[in-house]
């Protein structure tokens, strides 16, 4: 990994947004403690929202992509901006501090996310846990709606939670409320994952190119 300097990537930010502003906006893998600050300081600046925190801290190999202190800026600073968090097992795990092993666990820490650490809404993604069976847990504070469905046996699933939360982004950009950008993201995602072609010898990308049409 290789730290971009937090000055800059908040003069990148400026930059677009003077330029071509965005009508909702996605956070991925932010690095350093000083880079999480930064990005807060911008969606304050220029009011960037709606929000999506794709909170990328831990890697499916389980390898931590955040230093500690990051880990708590993400948690306290940029997750309450957001009108929505999308962890994955292991990072629900890291920001509520709840071993998360099966699915069961699912429920207890997408309501701990948002009734205990402020999120306005949490996807909590199953997709890291082992079994036949793929299962999501959405919850705004009010609302739970329980997403399964059978795992597709492909390797082409590298950069999956990336493409999902940057799908819901999109829908809440098409002025979609927030359940149904949900809903829309994820059918993208599972059919970007299913039309995938196999590439390279480790686990390959998505199709981003599907004729995609939810309605």
């Amino acid at each position: 990994m290789h730290h971009v300097p937090a000055a800059f990537v908040y003069e990148q930010i400026r930059q677009t947004v003077e330029d071509l502003r965005p009508d909702a906006v996605k956070t991925g893998m932010l690095g350093s403690r000083e880079v999480v600050l930064a990005v807060c300081r911008a969606i304050d600046d220029f009011a960037l929202l709606p929000l999506v925190a794709d909170p990328v801290m831990v890697a499916t190999t389980g390898q931590r992509l955040l230093e500690a202190e990051a880990e708590v800026a993400l948690r306290d600073e940029l997750m309450p901006r957001a009108i929505l968090v999308t962890p994955n097992a292991p990072e629900a795990a890291v920001l509520t501090g709840r071993a998360v092993a099966d699915l069961s666990d699912l429920e207890p820490v997408a309501r701990m996310l948002v009734d205990d650490l402020g999120a306005r809404a949490a996807l909590v993604k199953g997709g890291d846990l082992p079994g036949a069976t793929l299962r999501d847990v959405f919850y705004d504070g009010h609302d739970l709606e329980v997403f399964e469905q059978a795992r597709i046996a492909t390797r082409s699933t590298h950069g999956s939670g990336c493409t999902l939360a940057s799908a819901i982004a999109a829908f809440l950009a098409r002025g979609k409320p927030l359940a149904e950008a949900v809903r829309r993201g994820r059918a993208f995602t599972r059919a970007a994952i299913a039309s995938a072609f196999p590439l390279g010898s480790g686990n390959g990308p998505l199709n981003h190119f599907i004729r995609f049409d939810p309605d």
